[in-house]
């Protein structure tokens, strides 16, 4: 994996390269100027994210923004500004999450994954359509499909949303299942999903019960009723609705996801009533794309440990999430991309002194506000990483 880093007036735009010969991936992390208005800072980040783009022939596949609903406008419009400069196309598929970012900016940045377009008979990533207005992109290579679906919320077929967060979670469960279906893929294809629970404190209990009902369907997992995908679940939204989630899907006639269901560390989320796996492995040519849910100060038994200890908390959990990695062989230099989620901007500056007392890898990561699944919880750490393969599994050609 090639690392690059570029700087620009505050702003910063971490790349991380990973070649497959016929192709490369990119992941880049865009984060804001602190303290800067989304006015200012917003247009010279894309800007640089554009140019990017266009000069290594870069295909968007996932694209999240991470941001204050009031600055949105201005960071959408510099997004659109410096992609029709650049000749690219600003209509594919991306998701802003509402949040509240940290040092004192109206928005924290951007996460990009995507990959060089390469043969476009052999390596095409086009949008699809679903529903009436949803939109998601299809990677598409000889050895495999991968779907990445954004903005799937409860809303009914009017637009409207339920007063009952747990009837917006059923509809977007089901509409999740739907939308996968209407692109060949089933929902046991699934390995890996996003969700965002705007006030998550209030009724993440309730949610985990939906959740729970509608993967033990036979339409959705059916005899693998307790393997489920890789998941974050925090607080966020994109405007008023309870909850909205991401996804992706993977379909090939070689390979399969492998789901991490427990580690030396953390058990199996599913004793205590939560569905989803540690992470997913996916094989992906000599590399092995890691996908880590969101992970917190939770030991074995599901319990939280080190409670008001932002020090503690932050040592257990990138703990945990080494302990993944280590399952391939990774390490923490292999991350691509993070997003860090803290309960307030204390817990940003603990974290950040723990990463430097520890002479711990700094990995680029998106840093914001927001409540985690429990109240003692201080921090989340969502991941993707990549390692070479060492595992004799088969591969997806790619």
């Amino acid at each position: 994996m090639r690392k690059k880093r570029l700087l620009q007036d505050g702003s910063s735009l971490d790349a991380r390269i990973i070649d497959h010969g016929s192709f490369a991936e990119h992941y880049l992390t865009g984060l804001a100027a602190p303290g800067r208005s989304a006015k200012d800072s917003a247009p010279r980040l894309y800007a640089a994210l554009a140019r990017w783009l266009a000069l290594h022939d870069v295909e968007p596949i996932q694209e999240q923004i991470y941001g204050l609903q009031e600055a949105a406008g201005e960071v959408l419009a510099a997004r659109e500004r410096a992609f029709l400069k650049r000749g690219l196309d600003g209509s594919t598929p991306f998701t802003y999450i509402q949040g509240r970012p940290l040092e004192g900016s109206e928005w924290a940045g951007f996460q990009l994954w995507g990959v060089t377009r390469g043969s476009r008979k052999k390596n095409a990533v086009t949008s699809v359509s679903w529903g009436e207005h949803g939109r998601a992109r299809l990677w598409k290579t000889p050895g495999f499909r991968l779907l990445y679906v954004p903005a799937v919320t409860g809303r009914d077929e009017h637009g409207a949303d339920s007063p009952d967060p747990s009837l917006q979670a059923r509809r977007m469960l089901l509409k999740a299942q739907a939308v996968v279906r209407s692109q060949g893929f089933s929902y046991s294809q699934v390995f890996r999903t996003w969700i965002y629970l705007r006030r998550i404190l209030d009724w993440y209990g309730s949610f985990n019960e939906v959740r729970n009902a509608v993967y033990a369907r036979k339409d959705f997992f059916g005899r693998n009723a307790r393997i489920f995908p890789a998941s974050t679940g925090i607080q966020g939204c994109q405007k008023d609705e309870e909850c909205t989630m991401n996804l992706m899907a993977f379909d090939s006639p070689t390979a399969r996801p492998e789901p991490i269901l427990e580690t030396p560390l953390q058990g199996r989320a599913f004793s205590y009533s939560s569905a989803f796996s540690r992470g997913m492995a996916v094989p992906l040519g000599k590399t092995t794309r890691i996908y880590i849910s969101g992970t917190a100060s939770i030991d074995g038994g599901g319990k939280s440990v080190y409670r008001g200890d932002v020090q503690g908390q932050t040592v257990q959990t990138l703990l945990s999430i080494a302990a993944i990695l280590e399952k391939y062989d990774g390490r923490l230099e292999d991350l691509c991309s993070a997003t860090l989620f803290c309960a307030n901007a204390e817990v940003y500056g603990g974290y950040r002194r723990m990463l430097k007392l520890l002479g711990l890898p700094e990995f680029p990561v998106i840093p914001m506000l927001a409540d985690v699944c429990r109240p003692e919880l201080l921090l989340e750490i969502e991941a993707v990483a990549s390692v070479a393969r060492t595992h004799g599994k088969p591969e997806a050609a790619s």
